[in-house]
């Protein structure tokens, strides 16, 4: 008898511990770990009600080595939530959250996106990162504003073609074949569609408001129908097969520019972009520099791997300035280039990298 007590004695803080239901409400420990730390009162026992009844309605758990996210539900007044880099799987628990406007997961082994059906309220999500194919779930969630899908699955984004909020969305090394889903995102300012299969991307022009735009590494080899984009600041179109830039001309607003590793021999048109910071040339088939006199003072010009023999054009320009950055290795410079000119841009401030 006396044993028997002494058992129950023992057990009498295990109880106390696991919450009214006598189970772990959070049998995550690396979960748990966070709940504790952000959310428990002092003095006080994680249970249901310490988590429902938590002032913080920010949870960070970042880089955890969290697999669980069981028990999280018992949060469902949170707003923003992080669980990036973490192990996780199953985003059920998450379903609960409906208060959510910010949810980070990236970095995880996400498939199914079945449980943010029901967070109507989110305005940003970022899940970079995972593996996921299917994006029905999200198709409801018409207060998004920000959206990444970096590096997952994805071959299909129709379900994004209510989103009308958008107004950057990230689709980053995905498989994507067709943008027709894109074609009525008017809020849509910010667009990245580096390194998928798109051979055409000539849905863009239907989004005159993009600010700023990256296709590089794709399979494009013209792009006329980006005139249409006139209000573009910063425009990628590296790694393509591109040889006419001539759009350029109708889009003065540009700041930066990077279009390496294409076809290009003519690049005159640049000299009419007077609002130019940043400039990438590199890799194309570039020998004459002098059409680029005129355009406005760069801070970085990178014309690597070009066939340029002669720069004194840069130097007569003006064009390159204190502190600006010049790349010129991997061309057949002249003599003079390097014994006059080169001198002299590194002269006036200019950092000039060459072999």
């Amino acid at each position: 008898m006396r044993l028997t007590y002494f058992y129950l004695f023992l057990a009498i803080p295990m109880i106390a511990l696991t919450g009214c239901h006598g189970e772990d409400p959070v049998p995550d420990k690396n979960l748990e770990s966070v709940l504790i730390d952000q959310f428990q009162p002092e003095g006080s026992i994680l249970t249901e009600e310490n988590l429902a009844e938590a002032e913080s309605t920010v949870l960070y758990a970042h880089e955890k080595e969290i697999e669980d996210l069981s028990g999280i539900e018992y949060t469902s007044h949170i707003t923003r939530l992080t669980l990036d880099r973490n192990s996780i799987t199953d985003l059920e628990p998450l379903s609960e959250l409906t208060e959510l406007i910010f949810l980070s997961a990236e970095s995880n082994s996400i498939s199914s996106i079945d449980a943010l059906a029901s967070l109507k309220k989110l305005q940003m999500l970022n899940l970079f990162q995972n593996s996921i194919v299917d994006l029905t779930p999200l198709a409801g969630l018409t207060d998004l504003e920000f959206l990444s899908l970096d590096s997952n699955k994805i071959i299909d984004i129709s379900p994004l073609a209510g989103l009308l909020n958008l107004e950057t969305l990230l689709l980053y090394d995905n498989n994507l074949k067709n943008l027709d889903a894109l074609k009525n995102l008017k809020s849509l300012t910010r667009l990245d569609l580096d390194s998928n299969r798109l051979e055409d991307v000539s849905i863009l022009a239907s989004l005159p408001q993009l600010e700023m735009l990256n296709v590089t590494d794709n399979r494009l080899t013209e792009v006329d129908y980006f005139k249409k984009l006139t209000n573009l600041t910063v425009l990628n179109i590296d790694n393509n097969s591109i040889a006419d830039i001539s759009f350029m001309a109708y889009c003065p607003f540009l700041t930066e520019v990077t279009i390496s590793n294409n076809r290009l021999i003519d690049i005159s048109v640049l000299a009419k972009l007077t609002s130019l910071r940043d400039l990438g040339l590199g890799s194309n088939n570039i020998s004459d520099v002098s059409t680029l006199v005129g355009s406005s003072e760069l801070s970085t010009l990178g014309l690597e791997d070009n066939l340029i023999e002669d720069i004194a054009p840069l130097v007569t320009s003006k064009m390159l300035g204190e502190n600006s950055t010049l790349v010129l290795t991997g061309n057949p410079l002249s003599q003079t280039a390097i014994e006059r000119d080169i001198p002299a841009l590194e002269a006036r401030g200019v950092m000039v990298i060459f072999d």
